[in-house]
């Protein structure tokens, strides 16, 4: 006959029955939402020789330093925009002694483009090759021959915006640009729906099946926001269906300064409300904005059927 050890067999009923009386706690559908308001650079996933992929790696860490291209003397790098309106089909300040140089970028030509030829080549009577000093954020020293070949292969693609539009012979007036999208809670202008911070890619903007504000930072190179013709922007479930979605007006409001595509601060001129409550948990809903800055032979369609998929990944939201 087997012994029962009465003390274990008490311990063992006990746990039983504070097991079976426990309430058994909700899940909560909050828990795995990171507090943090983490912010996802969506450059790091362009493709290597996109214009903004050149700026966040090139023009803005080596070339915009203080006192230097920050502003303070042509070609301005502090932005995306003042960096292409000043470089392509841009006059020329210095110059070689036989004046060989017409424009800082010739758009197919990186033989005629000082850009190139300033970071190559010593031109006499200059303060010498491009950059004179390497800031500690920069790697230009360590991936200087693949930056420069990143260089050439742009201006000889024909100098594309970050968006893919191509420069027109000569212009000497640039379409709008956009350099940020946020989108918000109905009024609110702080703590913008963000990206998923997990993903590898360009992810969407995670946004509530509810009212919100869609808000747009757009420049140009003469037109302010202000005085541009047309501001519109419109939004659908698929890219197909851009073309034949209602225009939805881009209203003017006093400019919030908040960060942009590339993680510099920009101004948000422009905000459009939507009602997201009838899509579904999950849906994906593409975003194209359109500009008129009146200089223009077409409206400025931004992101364009022209522009790279992850270009586009910048302009879309998904349901949550």
């Amino acid at each position: 006959m087997k012994t029962v050890n009465i003390g274990w067999a008490i311990m063992v009923t006990l746990f039983i029955a504070f097991n079976a009386c426990k309430r058994e706690e909700p899940v909560n559908p909050y828990d795995e939402i990171s507090d943090e308001n983490e912010v996802v650079n969506p450059i790091e996933a362009l493709p290597v020789g996109n214009f903004a992929w050149l700026h966040a790696k090139i023009f803005s860490p080596t070339c915009a330093n203080s006192g230097c291209h920050d502003g303070s003397f042509e070609p301005h790098f502090n932005t995306i925009s003042s960096s292409y309106n000043t470089l392509v089909n841009h006059p020329v300040i210095a110059n070689d002694a036989q004046f060989s140089f017409l424009h800082r970028v010739v758009p197919g030509d990186v033989g005629a483009s000082l850009l190139y030829e300033r970071l190559v080549n010593e031109i006499p009577n200059t303060t010498g090759i491009m950059p004179p000093v390497v800031d500690a954020n920069s790697d230009w020293n360590d991936r200087k021959n693949e930056y420069l070949a990143a260089i050439a292969s742009w201006i000889n693609a024909g100098a594309p915006d970050m968006f893919g539009n191509l420069p027109v012979d000569g212009a000497v007036d640039f379409p709008p640009v956009v350099e940020g999208l946020l989108v918000f809670a109905p009024g609110s202008t702080t703590d913008p729906y963000t990206r998923d911070p997990e993903s590898a890619a360009v992810s969407p903007i995670r946004v509530p099946a509810a009212m919100v504000d869609v808000r747009v930072a757009v420049v140009d190179d003469h037109t302010p926001p202000q005085n541009m013709a047309l501001s519109e922007l419109r939004i659908a479930t698929t890219i197909n269906a851009l073309a034949s979605a209602p225009s939805l007006p881009l209203l003017l409001v006093p400019a919030l300064q908040q960060t942009g595509f590339t993680g510099g601060e920009t101004l948000y001129h422009h905000l459009v409300s939507i009602d997201l409550s009838g899509y579904q948990s999950g849906t994906v809903l593409f975003l194209r904005t359109f500009f008129d800055d009146g200089v223009q032979p077409t409206v400025t369609a931004i992101p364009n059927d022209g522009s790279s998929p992850l270009i586009t990944s910048l302009f879309t939201l998904e349901i949550l």
